[in-house]
């Protein structure tokens, strides 16, 4: 092996650790979407919209979300092996189209906000770990990479807490996935409860997502990381079995709280001993 170039930026230690935590992350949500198209039956929101703006038939939809729950399937794949930039390109851009098409068909803007954090880490993956070719580690790149994760990250969990807000108001999704939830484990739970609950989660979004936006707090990235996975297991406690592939999708939030965390904590330069004259 040549030795290290000495214009090259030093690898931090654990810095494989980082990379692979972003590997994970991006191939659960690959996996997760392709399961709500391939097990669930889900439509593809990507699909939609570009049946829409083809004008095909409505009677394609299925078709083309068959083919997309393959086609992020073997993302998935490639993308725990060894993620290449063409499949990764290929997922920022699908996972950009899926968060665009409700702005686009409906105008929600608030579900834009909410699944950018699903785009931006396959683009984050792969600016750290680009390849082919692969290219020596920079610490300037690392840093913009990983800013842009921390400010989706920030964006999508201050936009869920925004979303919790417009379910106490007017229903929605999260209400009804704490009703169902409720149900399943066989609680009695009022309207006002529920609103009690969303407020709680609200102010747990609001209160983590301002940390990580101001300060390098370590314990707030693991307790947010923790936080999105406990979300996410609410779509089991909801639908069961049937929501699997939802956690699989929702839960590979935490990888970007974790891969920072994991930065923070590797990314120090060990300093060469001083010996002081006696």
């Amino acid at each position: 092996m040549a030795p290290p170039s000495p214009y090259d930026d030093p690898v931090p230690r654990g810095w494989k650790f980082v990379q692979g935590t972003l590997r994970v992350a991006v191939c659960m949500q690959c996996a997760g979407l392709a399961m709500l198209h391939l097990w669930a039956g889900e439509d593809s929101a990507a699909a939609g919209l570009l049946r829409t703006l083809w004008e095909t038939d409505e009677s394609a939809a299925g078709a083309y979300s068959t083919f997309a729950g393959y086609g992020l399937a073997i993302a998935a794949l490639f993308t725990l092996l060894r993620p290449s930039w063409p499949v990764l390109i290929a997922a920022v851009l699908w996972f950009g189209a899926e968060a665009a098409a409700p702005m686009v068909e409906d105008g929600h803007v608030l579900d834009l906000l909410v699944q950018v954090l699903p785009v931006a880490m396959p683009l984050v993956l792969l600016l750290v770990d680009f390849w082919p070719p692969a290219l020596s580690f920079s610490i300037g790149r690392t840093q913009i990479a990983l800013g842009i994760l921390r400010i989706a990250l920030v964006i999508a969990v201050a936009a869920g807490g925004v979303a919790k807000l417009v379910a106490i108001v007017d229903g929605g999704t999260w209400t009804e996935l704490l009703s169902e939830a409720a149900t399943s484990l066989g609680l009695t739970v009022t309207d006002g409860q529920i609103n009690q609950a969303l407020a709680v989660m609200l102010a747990a979004d609001i209160g983590l997502a301002w940390s990580v936006l101001t300060s390098r707090n370590r314990a707030s990235l693991g307790l947010l990381a923790g936080w999105l996975v406990a979300l996410a297991a609410v779509w089991i406690a909801a639908q069961g079995s049937e929501g699997y592939a939802a956690f699989l999708l929702h839960a590979s939030s935490a990888g970007a709280p974790l891969a920072i965390l994991l930065f923070w904590f590797c990314a120090v330069k060990e300093q060469p001993p001083v010996i002081v004259p006696g």
